[in-house]
């Protein structure tokens, strides 16, 4: 897809769940090299992996990339800063344990506002990411670079953060999706703590669609209450735009219909 200012680098991979175990492992080989030539243009990413062989798993090789907050076993994160965060390098995080042993292939680690605490994407050590459909308009933050590599088609996902918004702005202004889990179902050990009571580890991904195998894998073995009540706020909606409060009250009634308890109230 194409732009009048001649500057939109994106692409989708295909369906990941139809490929056939050679065509994904031919598409995780290309994926780093993809990610490398668009670097210099969209300065998504702030370190890349050397190439390994991925875990055999149910993600089956599928190329993903992480916020630069999280401990590896090959990289003690920055935060957006230009030298190491003091963290513990022990053990790696968590969600990285979590998914690499579900055979994903992480390719990098992605560039963040300092310390998480910036919503456009701007960071005064490496600059800001492009936006990938339009580099004239900011890609947001605080998960800037984990959104543009989505969005760009560099992975098919990204793990984020997000304490107050640091996956649904970059979402929002990338075009892609993104899941902010409830509190406290996602482990944060071995992440950048910003506000311990509030921080949440998360995923991007183009579609809802490409998102359900990490988050199923995030998920396991767990057990979070499932939701039972929605709290529609009405005279917010009343206020928004007529598309906007159309996809609004289709998602609502949506919601509805899956027989979750439909709170309706004021601001």
């Amino acid at each position: 897809m194409g732009h009048p200012n001649g500057k939109t680098v994106t692409k989708r991979f295909p369906d990941w769940a139809s490929l056939d175990a050679a065509e994904r492992g031919r598409i995780s080989a290309q994926a780093r090299e993809y990610a490398r030539a668009l670097d210099p243009q969209l300065k998504a990413f702030v370190a890349f992996e050397k190439a390994t062989t991925p875990a055999q798993g149910v993600l089956g090789g599928m190329p993903y990339a992480e916020k630069d907050m999280f401990v590896s076993s090959t990289r003690r994160p920055h935060g957006g800063l230009a030298q190491p965060l003091p963290m513990d390098v022990s053990q790696q995080a968590a969600v990285l344990d979590l998914i690499d042993r579900a055979g994903a292939h992480r390719i990098g680690s992605t560039a963040m506002t300092e310390l998480a605490y910036e919503p456009s994407g701007y960071n005064a050590v490496h600059g800001a990411p492009k936006n990938p459909w339009n580099f004239d308009y900011v890609p947001g933050g605080s998960s800037s670079g984990s959104a543009v590599a989505v969005a760009s088609g560099s992975v098919v996902f990204a793990l984020g953060s997000d304490t107050g918004g640091s996956l649904r702005i970059p979402a929002h202004c990338c075009g892609v999706t993104s899941w902010k889990p409830t509190y406290g179902v996602v482990p944060v050990a071995g992440a950048m703590p910003l506000s311990p009571s509030l921080d949440t580890i998360g995923t991007l991904a183009r579609s809802a669609a490409d998102l359900q195998e990490p988050v199923r894998i995030l998920y396991a073995g767990r057990d979070a209450d499932p939701i039972r009540t929605v709290a529609v706020v009405e005279d917010i909606l009343d206020l928004a735009e007529a598309p906007i409060a159309n996809a609004c009250g289709n998602a609502i009634e949506a919601i509805g219909a899956c027989g979750i308890e439909l709170s309706r109230k004021a601001a």
